[in-house]
């Protein structure tokens, strides 16, 4: 890792410069994410996604590769989600013959030379619309006066969410009773009349079914036997 503005930075910075002819935006000396006292040497955002590229004066330690796709995660926190799988980190070995060589952890170790002519062979990822938003977004983040905190995929959709306002049904059902609170008045009305149907139905179960036909007719002939043996009895007693 070389220091901020010395001259092999200044020679990354200059490699980067001919990317803005094919739609690349570049930040230099920006904040490390969650890292307030260190810096990422350089960002470039352009239709190959987001490169973190970190200057170093050998084809890069272990250690270097490890800590370059750290600053990769790190940038990749601040972007929403669909983004994130964009950034990736380069290792740019200053004054080095190499071309571009795997590294571990999944960073590449590119010369000076071939820096530019690598990232733009990267797999199309932004279109113009993306690369300008992330740009900003980066921009406004990682060139402020304070460094940003690294975001989790969690916090990062609670920080963006949208506000909800509550709606007049909701705020008008404060003193609503216990198990109506919250449920627009519209809901409860069929709540209500629901209940009340149920109601109307279950007292209609319970009641004693008509009589039928048979039934009926066995009740007038005992009743028409109970006169006739009353009267028999009358005539019978006056006799």
């Amino acid at each position: 890792m070389v220091t901020p503005g010395s001259r092999a930075a200044q020679r990354v910075a200059a490699a980067l410069e001919e990317l803005r002819a094919h739609g690349w935006e570049l930040l230099h000396g920006v904040h490390r994410p969650g890292r307030p006292r260190a810096t990422l040497d350089h960002v470039a955002v352009g239709p190959g996604g987001v490169v973190v590229v970190d200057a170093v004066r050998s084809p890069g330690t272990p250690h270097e590769r490890e800590d370059a796709a750290r600053m990769a995660c790190d940038v990749a926190s601040l972007l929403p989600p669909r983004h994130r799988t964009a950034v990736v980190s380069v290792l740019c070995a200053v004054g080095q013959p190499l071309a571009v060589s795997p590294g571990g952890a999944g960073v590449a170790v590119v010369s000076d030379a071939h820096l530019a002519e690598h990232l733009r062979s990267l797999p199309h990822r932004f279109d113009d619309d993306d690369v300008r938003a992330v740009a900003a977004q980066l921009r406004e983040l990682l060139a402020g006066p304070h460094s940003p905190s690294v975001l989790s995929a969690q916090a990062w959709e609670q920080r963006t969410a949208p506000v909800s306002v509550p709606s007049l049904a909701v705020l008008g059902t404060a003193a609503a009773p216990p198990g109506t609170s919250g449920t627009p008045a519209s809901q409860r009305s069929t709540h209500a009349t629901a209940a009340r149907a149920g109601s109307v139905q279950e007292r209609r179960v319970r009641r004693r079914p008509a009589p039928s036909r048979v039934e009926h007719l066995l009740t007038r002939l005992g009743l028409l036997g109970l006169l006739v043996g009353g009267c028999a009895l009358w005539v019978h007693a006056l006799g």
